[in-house]
């Protein structure tokens, strides 16, 4: 480790990516910030991932074995135990930063914040609306609401926040059955806590799609898991809206991993939803309208 006390440590959960892992270490190397710790959470890799950041020279970066039992959030986990830093940031072994994104982050931390998040780039196949980056929306009328509401908004390899402030919370859920939520469910936690949640609005990074990042298991039972303890927060109204995109949710998922598409669902969507949501809820319609759908 360096002598001077790292102001971040940067938390990189790998497991076979190899070919993806030196960009997104280079991306930390290239940052004009320069006083970081990294630490690389393995799960016994067998690509040679372990090799590659041995191979390394750079006395930052820290690469540790870790059998994560099927949780990511064990492995984040397990990183921010180790962490001295200030701050803590997470970065996906298949993701990238830009060269400013630390920069930019403690200029907003510094400032106030908390928990900073930032757009984007898609790299990889586009979702069928075009969308070309994962927007960091931000989150209006109170963070928790609005991430209820109106759905998550935060990238995970876009996020940094105090250190404290996640260990205060206990990390996120190692529960493997939240594999793919746990990020969410762990932002919801922080926005209830009362963090002060800044979004910055510029693309510091890239979110690589590929087919080993996407899958076909069913998502909605876990979104819908995380987010009902939490509605009971919520006006009645705001509550309808966030029912409404959880049902958004599972008719997606329908129509996606199965040739049952349910009408009835998304019609309720259009009708409670918020405009985002109605949106693609009506171009879902008319896909199934198109495709024959019943």
């Amino acid at each position: 480790m360096p002598e001077q006390t790292p102001r971040f440590s940067i938390v990189i959960p790998n497991y076979n990516y190899v070919r993806f892992l030196k960009q997104a270490i280079e991306s930390v190397q290239a940052q004009t910030f320069s006083n970081w710790q990294l630490i690389v959470v393995d799960n016994f890799s067998t690509d040679g991932s372990s090799e590659l950041v041995s191979s390394i020279e750079d006395d930052r970066i820290q690469l540790v074995k870790f059998a994560n039992g099927g949780s990511i959030a064990a492995a984040r986990n397990r990183g921010a135990e180790i962490a001295v830093g200030d701050y803590l940031a997470f970065l996906d072994s298949d993701d990238y930063w830009s060269p400013n994104k630390l920069e930019e982050c403690l200029r907003v931390l510094e400032a106030g914040g908390d928990f900073v998040y930032h757009h984007l780039a898609i790299e990889g196949p586009k979702s069928p609306l075009g969308a070309r980056f994962v927007k960091a929306r931000k989150l209006k009328g109170g963070a928790l609401r609005d991430l209820l509401v109106n759905g998550n908004a935060v990238a995970t390899s876009s996020v940094v926040l105090r250190t404290a402030l996640f260990r205060s919370l206990g990390g996120m859920n190692p529960n493997p059955e939240l594999l793919g939520v746990e990020d969410y469910e762990a932002w919801l936690r922080v926005a209830d806590s009362g963090a002060n949640m800044v979004a910055i609005p510029k693309i510091l990074g890239g979110y690589r799609v590929h087919p080993g990042s996407t899958s076909k298991s069913r998502m909605a039972a876990k979104v819908r898991a995380v987010v009902e303890p939490h509605l009971a927060k919520l006006s009645g109204s705001d509550a309808r809206k966030a029912q409404a995109i959880l049902t958004y949710i599972e008719a997606r998922e329908d129509f996606t991993l199965t040739a049952n598409g349910s009408y009835r669902e998304l019609l309720s969507v259009v009708l409670r939803a918020n405009f985002p949501h109605k949106a693609r809820a009506l171009y879902m319609l008319l896909l199934g309208k198109i495709g024959g759908r019943k």
